[in-house]
């Protein structure tokens, strides 16, 4: 029920506003406060850094990018969207080029699943 509920409203913003402005305002200072005196290797995995045109400054940022007939073939697959949901979602999201525009390091995801995560393994480990 409630991957429903958040499918739905993810739609419904993408339709509405195309983008997701001011949501770092309250998510990110909340996120910021939680890592407070930690240390080692944090990792924030925020799916609008790009769309929110966020000032944040961090160390390294990483995204995955991939062609978009495959990320509309796991939406569909592993979300559970429909291929229109699918198509809407990737609407709204920022291009691959602002992005990776943004980022330091981009793993190239179109790949089968182990093999991305190896990528990913790879680029965590190279953290520390």
């Amino acid at each position: 029920m409630l991957l429903v509920l958040l499918r739905a409203l993810c739609v419904l913003l993408a339709i509405k506003t195309q983008r997701f402005l001011g949501i770092d305002a309250y998510a990110f200072p909340l996120a910021a406060e939680r890592v407070v005196g930690l240390e080692g290797v944090i990792v924030y995995t925020i799916p609008l850094l790009a769309e929110t045109n966020s000032k944040l400054d961090f160390d390294r940022i990483v995204t995955v990018s991939c062609d978009e007939n495959v990320r509309i073939d796991r939406l569909v697959t592993l979300r559970g969207m429909n291929k229109e949901e699918a198509m809407q979602r990737i609407a709204a999201q920022a291009t691959d080029a602002e992005r990776e525009a943004r980022a330091d390091t981009v793993i190239d995801s179109n790949c089968p699943m182990d093999e991305l995560l190896a990528k990913a393994d790879e680029v965590f480990a190279s953290f520390s």
